[in-house]
């Protein structure tokens, strides 16, 4: 390949040069990869929302186009936005239940979270190893603490998971126009409210970051147990 054509450099570093799973991160690579679905969604909002932002871009001729300007249509973006905030959640959630599979010493578990891209069925799943988690005598945590702070959460998480259900149970239907048998995703218009979309994905990157904390601190534990 011609060196002007190939975009990956080994030796490139810039303000430019993002690196893919670099080794000093690899045990957090995946929670990573999901945060960076989560503002990519944020940035396409930002964009159909605040003008500014388009200003900007276009300063950059991001959105120029035979020295014409190309409007903005979120009829267009909002695909690429209900894709990117659901795989967010997707792969948090298997990060999680990883965590916590973890946590239990319980194996052989991630293939079979990985091939489940049904994120209703993930968040039960995440929530029963929750509750398992801090019933264990691990933990120290009193079950009737832990369980009114679960069902808060849990069951919010659980309505927005059942909304981008109706929309996309498998994470196809913003990708492709048709399933494999030629069926059509959508027979009919969806609207979608994106101020409202974001709102809530933002209440929900505050809970997946309280979440995050906190097994993270329970994995310390859990290490520093071992040294001694």
């Amino acid at each position: 390949m011609s060196e002007k054509d190939a975009f990956i450099n080994q030796n490139s570093f810039s303000l430019s040069t993002a690196n893919i799973a670099p080794p000093v991160w690899r045990d957090f690579s995946e929670y990573l990869i999901s945060e960076g679905y989560f503002y990519s969604a944020n940035i396409l909002v930002g964009c159909i929302l605040n003008k500014n932002c388009i200003a900007k871009l276009c300063e950059n001729e991001i959105f120029y186009q035979n020295n014409k300007f190309q409007e903005i249509n979120q009829d267009e973006l909002i695909f690429p936005i209900l894709y990117c905030y659901r795989h967010f959640i997707e792969l948090s959630l298997k990060f999680f239940i990883c965590q916590i599979n973890n946590i239990l010493d319980n194996e052989n578990q991630k293939e079979k979270i990985l091939n489940n891209h049904n994120i209703s069925k993930l968040i039960k799943h995440f929530k029963d190893l929750y509750s398992e988690m801090y019933n264990n005598e691990y933990t120290g945590i009193k079950e009737d603490e832990v369980e009114k702070e679960i069902e808060t959460k849990y069951e919010f998480l659980t309505n927005i998971c059942i909304e981008f259900e109706n929309i996309d149970k498998s994470s196809f239907a913003v990708r492709y126009i048709t399933d494999k048998k030629g069926k059509a995703y959508f027979d009919e218009a969806i609207s979608i409210d994106i101020e409202k979309l974001t709102e809530k994905m933002q209440e929900i990157k505050y809970i997946f970051e309280q979440i995050n904390d906190m097994l993270d601190i329970l994995i310390s534990q859990k290490k520093e147990s071992y040294e001694y």
